[in-house]
């Protein structure tokens, strides 16, 4: 039987290359997202590559959807890890009263990743079998940044909820890590860069230009990178690897 695994926001950006790493490992891919409008191109994409992900459309912040949804994926599938890649994010500098948008980015990257890793552990544990999770994180789960204290605010909690369900499974052989990438070029990428520089009035290409500058490597996060990441985590090499975090952002912070 095919070990299963459950990727959330995997229709679109980082989540869809690790979606792509792990078909091409021969795992059972459940892909999870919330936008049905999505559903035809990510379908039209995976069968181009001969690959046929399963896909669950819910929304991660709604817990009784979460809970109806885990209930039918381990019913059919009994993955042995998640990967809590879904987030949003928003430009919200001080002056701005839009609330909506700390709601939204708190019940997405937070609230979602919580629920998710609740209902997903227990069931584990139930089933008596070992596995892995792994929570997306960002650069912000360890920085400030001007003008994305929400966004912020929901990566610092990724943070604290990975070492303390780490700390909660290990003796059921469960391993929870986190990985931090900074920049990555995606759909959500272009919209903060856009944000960005249409309040300060400045230049797209410039801003990019001066962003890499500031990296030691010179460089953008690939996704690729991203996902190789997540299945190293996920095998029998890193055994021994729990409660981390795992900062991949060309050497930014240091």
């Amino acid at each position: 039987m095919q070990e299963a695994i459950i990727i959330t926001g995997g229709s679109r950006g980082i989540g869809k290359s690790i979606s792509e790493k792990f078909l091409k490992e021969n795992y059972k891919v459940i892909i999870v997202f919330k936008n049905r409008t999505n559903l035809e191109y990510i379908s039209n994409y995976f069968k181009s590559k001969n690959f046929y992900p399963e896909f669950f459309i819910f929304d991660i912040s709604n817990l009784e959807e979460v809970k109806k949804n885990m209930e039918v994926i381990f019913y059919r599938y009994s993955p042995s890890i998640l990967i809590n890649n879904a987030s949003i994010s928003h430009f919200t500098p001080l002056e701005d009263d839009n609330y909506d948008f700390w709601n939204n980015i708190i019940n997405t990257n937070l609230s979602g990743n919580y629920f998710m890793s609740k209902e997903f552990l227990k069931r584990l544990i139930k089933s008596s079998k070992s596995g892995n999770l792994i929570n997306i994180g960002s650069y912000y789960s360890s920085y400030g940044g001007i003008g994305f204290s929400a966004y912020s605010a929901s990566k610092h909690g990724i943070i604290g909820l990975t070492k303390s369900f780490a700390l909660e499974v290990a003796k059921y052989n469960i391993r929870v890590n986190a990985i931090c990438p900074a920049w990555v070029e995606t759909d959500m990428f272009e919209n903060d860069i856009k944000e960005i520089c249409n309040y300060y009035g400045i230049n797209k290409d410039e801003f990019i230009i001066s962003e890499k500058n500031s990296i030691p490597l010179r460089q953008f996060t690939d996704k690729d990178d991203i996902a190789e990441l997540c299945f190293f985590l996920c095998s029998d090499s890193s055994k021994n690897i729990t409660g981390q975090v795992f900062n991949i952002n060309g050497g930014l912070g240091i």
